[in-house]
């Protein structure tokens, strides 16, 4: 009868809901899953950006000294150049005052013979 017939429908439809209700349920839990993995997914990428950020900063700051210690190297080669440069006109100097010394040395030696044959001829005399 009808009536039969709409008891068995709707008792299959009940079924079917609580069918679909179950499958809601499962989904909505699956998607709970999915939005703390997302959630866990943001915090981590935060973390690596920050950690990134501090590799950088610490890159930057390596290339900075890295700049200055080549700088410096720069200066104390110019340094040494200039030192070595110095060096050698002090030599060239030293040699120079050297060879007057000697010079001198010697008119010196003359000047003191002459002054003894000066002193030989006036005994003489």
């Amino acid at each position: 009868s009808n009536c039969t017939r709409l008891a068995e429908e709707s008792s299959e439809l009940a079924a079917t809901k609580q069918s679909l209700e179950e499958e809601k349920q499962k989904l909505e839990g699956e998607l709970s899953q999915l939005r703390e993995a997302e959630m866990q997914h943001r915090n981590e990428m935060k973390e690596h950006r920050a950690n990134i950020a501090v590799v950088e900063g610490e890159r930057d700051a390596a290339r900075v000294a890295e700049t200055g210690l080549s700088e410096r190297l720069q200066e104390s080669e110019s340094n040494c150049i200039r030192l070595a440069e110095e060096s050698s006109e002090l030599t060239a100097t030293k040699q120079k005052l050297e060879e007057e010394i000697s010079k001198l040395q010697k008119a010196d030696m003359q000047h003191r013979n002459e002054m003894k044959e000066h002193r030989a001829n006036i005994a003489i005399v």
